[in-house]
């Protein structure tokens, strides 16, 4: 029976006794789900019978946007079944996350890790896997690689085939953030062959959403046609994406044709773009370069330089709103310098250094403050120290053109650089907090790694202007 906007409650009382009846036939499961869902805001999770529903969506509902939310939060707070509420928990933090929620799931995937940690069970293997999906996705892939190490730990402890390839992606997509596009490659392969002959709506989620993920790696390792490929597949069911996937696609259709030198197909795939972005998506950052690679080719010179100014505005913008930095503009150094705007190009090189060095002190810090998530497999130990390497070489490339673009001069027989600004008494200020230095221009920036090592220069502690915010919004009020 079918209810419509006129049922009773007495109608809705029948129909979810009628569902509980039939929830054990196989055949009528997807039927069963669906009329759950439609029905979710009856279901009264705090109740055994409404706790016993809630429990049949998790285990054969699909995670996707439209899945019943509020049902997953309400079960999490109030079912008397401490396995649903961490299941429900688990599932609100999946559902958040495709929804753009960030903050509010690593909240959630916390707090159930607190309750779950050490017990072994698919909610906590659930939970690190999310963790790791947040955590990618906010730029601490070094977190996310060990959150997804735990994940893949437990699964092989549980026997459970689904849950170690959601594992292996999670940590595939940390590896591909981090720049290590083969490795990342190599986890996804393994992942869907774990996933091959499973016949469930998770493992159809993952093919799914792995995806993309395969197309950032297989454009990070050079392998431009089997992305092609892949990206024509996925324009075929633009209609479906979501107004963000659509902004990235074509965002990445964009650079594959200027890698190419086909630039008004880039132009083309830039103007969908932009008509379905908003300025504070993070792939507006990368979509500003795009334009800059785009006018460079065309030698517009005053367009690059706007769109580079655009790209700069977008960056700091986002890490105002998400806290983090995620800059990507290094590419825009020399051409920013061939355009003529030394000034522009110096600030790109201070947030690529500023980026690089966050990253560094990340894969330093993430297995010192994480020490639940330490048991790092020995290939993902090896991956962290490689990554690091090549981050520092990456950074010192930044500084050596930072340097070059404050046209800073030494003298022959001194290591000292000229760029560093020193106090009263001759000593140069470094942050105690993150170790940037004062400068000339009265800027902090991470210039740490060209101070001389001999000691020609004296060091005193400071506090940078963004620290000292930080430091004064920490205080009470009545103490600022």
């Amino acid at each position: 029976m079918m209810l419509n906007a006129k049922a009773s409650d007495d109608d809705v009382l029948a129909t979810l006794e009628r569902l509980d009846v039939q929830r054990d036939d196989p055949a009528k499961r997807v039927e069963t789900v669906a009329e759950y869902v439609r029905l979710a805001e009856f279901i009264d999770p705090a109740t055994p019978t409404g706790s016993e529903r809630v429990a049949f969506i998790l285990a054969f509902g699909p995670r996707t946007v439209d899945a019943p939310l509020d049902l997953f939060d309400r079960a999490a707070r109030l079912s008397p079944e401490p396995d649903v509420v961490d299941r429900a928990a688990v599932a609100w933090a999946s559902i958040s996350i495709a929804r753009g929620n960030l903050s509010g799931a690593e909240a959630r995937l916390w707090e159930t890790l607190r309750r779950t940690r050490g017990s072994g069970t698919t909610s906590e293997r659930g939970a690190c896997v999310n963790l790791a999906r947040v955590l990618s996705r906010q730029a601490r892939a070094q977190e996310a690689l060990l959150v997804a190490g735990r994940a893949c730990v437990l699964s092989e402890e549980l026997g459970d085939t689904l849950g170690r390839a959601a594992a292996e992606l999670a940590s595939a997509d940390a590896l591909v953030e981090m720049g290590e596009a083969t490795a990342g490659l190599a986890r996804m392969d393994a992942a869907q062959a774990r996933l091959a002959g499973i016949d469930h709506p998770a493992a159809d989620a993952l093919r799914i959403t792995g995806r993309q993920s395969r197309l950032r790696a297989l454009r990070g390792a050079d392998r431009y046609d089997e992305a092609h490929a892949l990206i024509v597949e996925l324009t075929a069911e633009v209609e479906s994406l979501s107004r963000g996937a659509t902004v990235w696609l074509r965002g990445f259709r964009a650079q594959m044709h200027i890698d190419r030198g086909d630039i008004e197909a880039a132009e083309r795939d830039v103007q969908v773009a932009l008509e379905h972005a908003q300025e504070d998506d993070e792939p507006m950052i990368e979509i500003r370069v795009i334009q800059a690679r785009i006018r460079h080719a065309q030698q517009d010179w005053p367009a690059v330089i706007r769109h580079g100014r655009r790209a700069i505005k977008a960056a700091e913008r986002l890490r105002a709103r998400l806290g983090y930095a995620r800059f990507r503009l290094a590419a825009l150094i020399p051409i920013l310098r061939e355009a003529g705007a030394p000034d522009v190009a110096q600030r790109c090189a201070e947030l690529a250094a500023e980026e690089r060095l966050q990253q560094i002190v990340a894969i330093d810090r993430c297995a010192r403050e994480m020490p639940e998530f330490c048991v790092v497999r020995r290939e993902d130990r090896e991956l962290l120290v490689q990554t690091r390497t090549r981050f520092l070489e990456e950074q010192r490339e930044c500084l050596a053109q930072l340097t070059t673009l404050l046209e800073v001069g030494t003298d022959p027989g001194n290591d000292r650089v000229d760029v560093f600004a020193p106090n009263d008494d001759g000593m140069v200020r470094v942050c105690a907090w993150c170790t940037r230095v004062a400068t000339v221009g009265g800027r902090w920036l991470p210039l740490g790694h060209l101070m001389p090592p001999s000691g020609e220069i004296r060091v005193t502690h400071g506090m940078c202007a963004e620290c000292r915010q930080d430091a004064s919004q920490a205080l009470p009020d009545d103490v600022r």
